[in-house]
């Protein structure tokens, strides 16, 4: 319904003049079409990127308050060896599901928030690609080169094993047979995949687009350090080693422009701690 300027009649919403006088009508002005709403993608920064450590940090203390409520409530047999190798199963048990928790919220919410940025390759993307082609062999040789130098440090320290581990992880490291067997798929498997993913991919790819490269390099290296705090403190010297394996795996995310280059440095470094270990 339109008035005309004119005459003042009443014309019907279709009709291009007045009715009463002939006088043009303007034309009539449509509502736009409500657009679709997209829905909103958090970018990579330091923030997001914090906000998903948080998240696998969170997974990962429920799963070790889990593992210690087991092992308090369990009820201790006859005889010391065989309670520790109960608490060894615990420990086989914790260091499968560890990562396999972790993996999942670390994925999911990294889908959630940050879209196409996982594909991003470049220095301040999540670089969750494959790599450039030849990657393999580069990094597995470097991953091994950081794991040696870790064993020259450790032997140095005169300290080459876990030889009284404190913890059910380290029971099932050092016993043979299946707590052993599941200690070295996780960390050649499970471990390296969930680790590089948040720490080279996500996380130093939004501390570097919010803070910089070389914040970036350090942030990473120093909470990486953190989250092995426990293993650090049996045996201090893993400090350098870890240390090592950060830096390591990071130059091959950047080199090779993806987290698999830096997953597979980090599986022969976790290879080399295993030879250690079983020998």
């Amino acid at each position: 319904m339109q008035k005309c300027s004119y005459c003042g009649k009443i014309s019907t919403g279709t009709d291009l003049v007045c009715t009463g006088c002939g006088t043009p009508l303007a034309a009539a002005q449509t509502a736009p079409l409500p657009v679709a709403r997209q829905a909103r993608r958090s970018e990579l920064n330091a923030r997001s990127a914090l906000l998903i450590l948080a998240i696998y940090v969170a997974a990962q203390f429920a799963c070790g308050v889990a593992a210690s409520f087991a092992a308090r409530k369990m009820t201790a047999p006859q005889g010391k060896q065989s309670y520790e190798a109960i608490r060894a199963k615990i420990g086989a048990a914790e260091v499968l599901a560890v990562p396999l928790i972790c993996g999942v919220a670390v994925l999911v919410s990294s889908r959630i928030w940050l879209g196409q940025a996982l594909q991003d390759a470049g220095p301040c993307g999540a670089a969750w690609v494959r790599s450039e082609r030849g990657f393999l062999a580069k990094s597995v040789a470097v991953g091994l080169s950081a794991g040696l130098f870790a064993w020259t440090v450790n032997r140095a320290s005169g300290l080459l094993l876990l030889t009284a581990p404190h913890d059910e992880v380290g029971l099932a490291a050092l016993t043979p047979g299946l707590p052993r067997g599941i200690w070295v798929f996780s960390g050649l498997l499970l471990v390296p995949v969930v680790e590089e993913a948040l720490f080279r991919g996500v996380l130093y790819g939004g501390l570097r687009k919010s803070a910089g490269p070389k914040t970036a390099v350090a942030a990473t290296t120093v909470l990486f350090l953190v989250m092995h705090t426990p293993e650090i403190l049996q045996l201090p010297s893993l400090a350098a080693g870890f240390t090592a394996l950060s830096l390591a795996a990071l130059w091959c995310r950047l080199r090779f422009r993806g987290v698999d280059s830096s997953i597979c440095a980090h599986a022969a470094f976790n290879l080399v701690t295993a030879v250690t270990v079983i020998t």
